[in-house]
Protein backbone atom coordinates (compact mmCIF):
# COMPACT_ATOMS: atom_id res chain seq x y z
CA UNK A 1 0.00 0.00 0.00
CA UNK A 2 2.95 2.20 0.90
CA UNK A 3 4.72 1.66 -2.20
CA UNK A 4 1.45 2.17 -4.56
CA UNK A 5 0.86 5.42 -2.12
CA UNK A 6 4.49 6.63 -3.20
CA UNK A 7 3.68 5.57 -6.66
CA UNK A 8 0.86 8.08 -7.11
CA UNK A 9 -1.04 5.16 -8.15
CA UNK A 10 -4.82 5.75 -7.95
CA UNK A 11 -6.37 4.19 -4.71
CA UNK A 12 -9.47 2.55 -6.12
CA UNK A 13 -9.31 -0.61 -8.16
CA UNK A 14 -6.29 -1.98 -5.95
CA UNK A 15 -5.89 -6.03 -6.12
CA UNK A 16 -3.81 -8.76 -4.43
CA UNK A 17 -3.58 -12.24 -5.43
CA UNK A 18 -2.00 -15.02 -2.69
CA UNK A 19 -1.38 -18.27 -2.81
CA UNK A 20 -3.09 -20.30 -0.39
CA UNK A 21 -0.11 -20.48 2.25
CA UNK A 22 0.04 -16.64 1.91
CA UNK A 23 -3.38 -16.03 2.47
CA UNK A 24 -3.64 -18.51 5.45
CA UNK A 25 -0.88 -16.51 6.82
CA UNK A 26 -2.54 -13.28 6.60
CA UNK A 27 -5.47 -14.21 7.89
CA UNK A 28 -3.61 -16.03 11.01
CA UNK A 29 -2.12 -12.24 11.13
CA UNK A 30 -5.50 -10.74 11.63
CA UNK A 31 -7.17 -9.61 14.80
CA UNK A 32 -10.60 -10.71 15.24
CA UNK A 33 -11.92 -7.00 14.73
CA UNK A 34 -9.86 -6.97 11.94
CA UNK A 35 -10.87 -10.40 10.21
CA UNK A 36 -14.58 -9.87 10.64
CA UNK A 37 -13.99 -6.30 8.90
CA UNK A 38 -12.12 -8.22 5.73
CA UNK A 39 -14.92 -10.71 4.98
CA UNK A 40 -17.68 -8.30 5.67
CA UNK A 41 -16.10 -6.90 1.84
CA UNK A 42 -15.99 -10.10 0.58
CA UNK A 43 -17.59 -10.54 -3.11
CA UNK A 44 -17.58 -14.24 -4.01
CA UNK A 45 -18.65 -13.62 -7.48
CA UNK A 46 -15.92 -11.34 -8.45
CA UNK A 47 -13.09 -13.87 -6.39
CA UNK A 48 -12.57 -11.59 -3.96
CA UNK A 49 -11.91 -13.03 -0.62
CA UNK A 50 -11.94 -9.46 1.03
CA UNK A 51 -10.50 -6.20 1.85
CA UNK A 52 -7.88 -4.36 3.16
CA UNK A 53 -5.67 -1.79 3.18
CA UNK A 54 -7.72 -0.29 0.27
CA UNK A 55 -6.95 -3.80 -1.49
CA UNK A 56 -9.65 -6.20 -2.96
CA UNK A 57 -7.55 -9.66 -1.85
CA UNK A 58 -7.92 -12.66 -3.93
CA UNK A 59 -6.58 -16.22 -3.35
CA UNK A 60 -5.21 -18.78 -5.69
CA UNK A 61 -3.53 -22.44 -5.18
CA UNK A 62 -0.75 -21.20 -6.34
CA UNK A 63 0.87 -17.54 -8.16
CA UNK A 64 4.21 -17.50 -8.62
CA UNK A 65 7.74 -18.64 -7.35
CA UNK A 66 11.09 -16.93 -7.75
CA UNK A 67 14.91 -17.26 -7.34
CA UNK A 68 16.54 -16.31 -3.87
CA UNK A 69 17.40 -12.73 -5.20
CA UNK A 70 13.18 -12.19 -4.84
CA UNK A 71 12.77 -11.01 -8.37
CA UNK A 72 13.59 -13.60 -10.65
CA UNK A 73 10.95 -15.45 -11.97
CA UNK A 74 10.41 -18.97 -12.23
CA UNK A 75 8.31 -20.94 -14.93
CA UNK A 76 5.93 -23.72 -13.40
CA UNK A 77 6.89 -26.03 -16.07
CA UNK A 78 11.04 -25.65 -14.66
CA UNK A 79 12.48 -27.57 -12.11
CA UNK A 80 12.13 -26.60 -8.51
CA UNK A 81 15.17 -24.71 -6.40
CA UNK A 82 15.51 -25.53 -2.85
CA UNK A 83 15.92 -21.86 -2.44
CA UNK A 84 13.15 -20.93 -3.74
CA UNK A 85 10.30 -18.28 -2.61
CA UNK A 86 6.94 -18.06 -2.92
CA UNK A 87 5.52 -14.58 -4.33
CA UNK A 88 2.10 -12.91 -4.97
CA UNK A 89 1.20 -10.49 -7.21
CA UNK A 90 -0.11 -6.52 -6.39
CA UNK A 91 -2.02 -4.35 -9.54
CA UNK A 92 -3.68 -1.73 -9.60
CA UNK A 93 -6.43 -2.52 -12.41
CA UNK A 94 -5.87 0.61 -14.41
CA UNK A 95 -1.98 -0.15 -14.51
CA UNK A 96 -2.44 -3.36 -16.58
CA UNK A 97 -3.93 -4.89 -19.96
CA UNK A 98 -5.63 -7.66 -20.59
CA UNK A 99 -6.32 -9.89 -23.49
CA UNK A 100 -8.77 -12.33 -23.86
CA UNK A 101 -9.57 -14.96 -26.61
CA UNK A 102 -12.30 -16.39 -28.16
CA UNK A 103 -13.40 -19.88 -26.11
CA UNK A 104 -12.69 -22.64 -28.65
CA UNK A 105 -14.67 -26.20 -27.03
CA UNK A 106 -13.03 -29.54 -28.10
CA UNK A 107 -15.33 -32.92 -28.20
CA UNK A 108 -15.36 -36.38 -27.85
CA UNK A 109 -18.40 -38.12 -27.93
CA UNK A 110 -18.78 -41.78 -27.02
CA UNK A 111 -14.55 -41.94 -26.42
CA UNK A 112 -14.65 -46.05 -26.01
CA UNK A 113 -11.79 -45.81 -24.13
CA UNK A 114 -13.56 -43.41 -21.26
CA UNK A 115 -16.69 -45.26 -21.82
CA UNK A 116 -18.47 -41.91 -22.14
CA UNK A 117 -17.82 -37.99 -23.76
CA UNK A 118 -15.23 -35.99 -23.47
CA UNK A 119 -15.27 -32.39 -23.38
CA UNK A 120 -12.22 -29.77 -23.07
CA UNK A 121 -12.09 -26.03 -23.75
CA UNK A 122 -9.22 -23.46 -24.82
CA UNK A 123 -8.62 -19.52 -24.26
CA UNK A 124 -5.94 -17.58 -25.33
CA UNK A 125 -5.13 -14.80 -22.08
CA UNK A 126 -2.49 -12.97 -21.87
CA UNK A 127 -1.81 -9.41 -19.57
CA UNK A 128 0.99 -6.64 -19.61
CA UNK A 129 1.77 -3.49 -17.22
CA UNK A 130 0.61 -0.14 -19.01
CA UNK A 131 3.01 2.10 -17.80
CA UNK A 132 6.38 1.98 -19.26
CA UNK A 133 8.00 2.29 -15.83
CA UNK A 134 5.66 -0.72 -14.92
CA UNK A 135 4.74 1.19 -11.50
CA UNK A 136 1.04 -0.20 -10.42
CA UNK A 137 2.55 -3.88 -10.91
CA UNK A 138 4.42 -4.98 -7.96
CA UNK A 139 5.79 -8.68 -6.52
CA UNK A 140 5.05 -9.52 -3.14
CA UNK A 141 7.66 -11.89 -2.44
CA UNK A 142 7.78 -13.80 1.07
CA UNK A 143 10.98 -13.68 3.10
CA UNK A 144 13.83 -15.83 2.50
CA UNK A 145 14.11 -18.64 5.73
CA UNK A 146 17.13 -17.75 8.44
Amino acid sequence: MIKMNVDDVPTEGRYMLLDAVQYADLLDDLTDKELSAFQALANVSKGVMGQLYGFSIMQRSKVLRVKADGSTVIKWEDEGEATELAAGLAWQQQCVSRALGDVKMFSNEDDPQYYGDIYSFLVRVGGSPRRYDKKGVYLITEGAAA
